[in-house]
């Protein structure tokens, strides 16, 4: 793989300093054609502020120049507001967006911890729009099972299976903590376009509840199978472990997850138009940042000789050049921990545009401190 970065900036960033600064981050991104690129992204003013909602802006050149946001116009029953959005093409042509809205609490509540960042249940809705994203239909809500000592969470567009059914990927979060949770990645369907999502198929799950599969992300390759990215987390001694992969025909039978060569924590799949299958993730070790790698044959192998560095986290600035090292660290406290209330950099999104070329956002934070939505735009080879 030869990699050259296009051009990269700011999709949006508060203008006011710290503290009044809002923060951008958990960006998900689509390609309506012709340049033009639809963004969404939580912003509040903290990551996990009771505050937060989703956001919207545009580019109508491929990302060189964005509008000004506008908040998600979600209509739903109980008035619940959105906090992040997620992407993806009905058959027929109309953009759906799957909405989580997220409940939040304050550090003055007693459901505040440092491991959940005060994210305390997720309500999730479904919608869609005839105009690349102007106008929306009403929330239709998402009912997935939860699980034993959590909460479900959306972790997927909705995806057409081979049989016609939807399905959507959940994961779940804690309740309480995270020894008590029963911590499984699932898929759940739907026949019908009612409201209720059922049929849960396992991706990933390890009944002895020592390997946790986070962060589960699925992109469905050229020949119709699909395919899966796992954070994966070894929860007694605290270590994340390199990225696993799974495959499933229909998606309700999935392999057992198998050990990749690289380390994202989390890592998101893109297949590219010639059949590569893009995965681009956090690089959580030393030194931190954001990764690509790729493969031909649809996650089988990978050519670690073309792993590139896109975020350098040490300078803070995009670099496009080959990895050297990775270098196992501690955390600041524990995973969760350190993951709701540290990280600088992260969620990477990546889609392919009309020009060939591929767009990736993600959240970063620079010296002055204000956490926003950055994008690179690379042409890969």
């Amino acid at each position: 793989m030869k990699l050259t970065i296009l051009n990269e900036g700011i999709i949006w960033k508060d203008p006011r300093p710290k503290p009044a600064a809002l923060v951008a981050a958990k960006g998900n991104s689509v390609a309506l054609g012709g340049g033009e690129i639809l963004h969404a992204m939580q912003v509040g003013t903290s990551r996990q502020s009771p505050d937060v909602r989703c956001m919207l802006t545009r580019s109508f050149d491929h990302g060189k120049t964005w509008s000004e946001p506008v908040p998600f116009p979600l209509e739903t029953a109980a008035n619940h507001t959105p906090s992040a959005a997620l992407f993806s093409w009905s058959p027929d042509g109309a953009l759906r967006a799957m909405l989580n809205c997220h409940k939040n609490v304050g550090k003055d509540d007693p459901r505040w911890k440092k491991e959940n960042g005060g994210w305390v249940w997720t309500d999730s809705y479904w919608c869609e729009s005839r105009d690349g994203g102007e106008t929306w239909t009403k929330g239709n809500p998402i009912h997935p099972p939860h699980p034993v000592g959590g909460f479900s969470v959306v972790l997927s567009p909705i995806v057409e299976s081979p049989s016609g059914e939807r399905m959507i990927v959940i994961e779940p979060m804690p309740s309480d903590t995270v020894e008590t949770l029963h911590h499984e990645a699932a898929v759940v369907f739907n026949k019908n376009g009612s409201d209720k999502w059922a049929g849960k198929a396992m991706m990933a799950h390890d009944p002895a509840h020592r390997t946790f599969y986070f962060d589960p992300r699925i992109a469905k390759l050229k020949d119709g199978r699909f395919v899966a990215f796992y954070w994966s987390h070894d929860t007694k001694s605290d270590t994340s472990l390199q990225t696993t992969i799974g495959w499933s025909e229909d998606g309700h039978v999935w392999s057992n997850p198998r050990t990749l060569p690289f380390w994202g924590f989390l890592t998101l799949p893109l297949v590219l138009n010639d059949g590569r299958l893009l995965a681009v993730y956090n690089h959580r070790r030393e030194p931190q940042g954001v990764r690509c790698a790729i493969s031909g044959d649809g996650g089988q192998t990978w050519d670690m000789e073309s792993e590139y560095v896109l975020w350098d986290q040490r300078v803070r600035r995009i670099v496009g050049e080959r990895a050297s090292e990775s270098i196992a660290r501690k955390w600041e406290g524990n995973v969760l921990a350190e993951m709701f209330t540290s990280f600088q950099f992260g969620v990477p999104h990546p889609i392919q545009l009309d020009d060939g070329s591929v767009f990736v956002s993600f959240y970063a934070t620079l010296e002055d401190g204000v956490t926003h939505q950055r994008y690179l735009r690379m042409r890969i080879s």
